[in-house]
């Protein structure tokens, strides 16, 4: 498979609401099949400072991202009916050969970002808003 260019020719302010606090974040948007599977491949750490968002055009469809990065990022999953977040967690870099395919389902929006995000926008599981 050959690789789309990156960053990604779109992108998306994210809402983040947290104890009455609205925070405004500007992100890289993969909302095509193909922008989602390619996802952070192909990319180096040093060139990985703003989130990606990967936009899913049909949250109740299964829909795949590869996740062959040498890097750890964050991921944080938010409820396509509720928008809060529903799993935050640390995707670390794979020490074996091979291809790593991540599905997705019943999310609106999956955000990929520098490990620590979470930490810094204090974005919390069941208590986070994220539009």
């Amino acid at each position: 498979m050959k690789h789309i260019r990156f960053p990604f020719a779109e992108s998306i302010d994210l809402s983040i609401v947290k104890g009455g606090k609205t925070t405004i974040i500007n992100c890289e948007l993969a909302s095509s099949d193909v922008e989602i599977f390619q996802s952070l491949n192909y990319r180096k750490k040093s060139i990985f400072k703003r989130p990606l968002v990967l936009q899913f055009s049909n949250p109740l469809l299964q829909t795949y991202s590869a996740l062959n990065f040498d890097f750890a990022v964050e991921q944080i999953c938010v409820d396509h009916v509720t928008n809060v977040v529903k799993k935050i967690s640390v995707i670390s870099p794979h020490k074996k050969t091979g291809s790593f395919l991540q599905g997705y389902s019943e999310f609106s929006i999956v955000i990929l970002a520098p490990v620590g995000f979470a930490r810094e926008y204090r974005v919390k599981e069941d208590n986070t808003l994220i539009s």
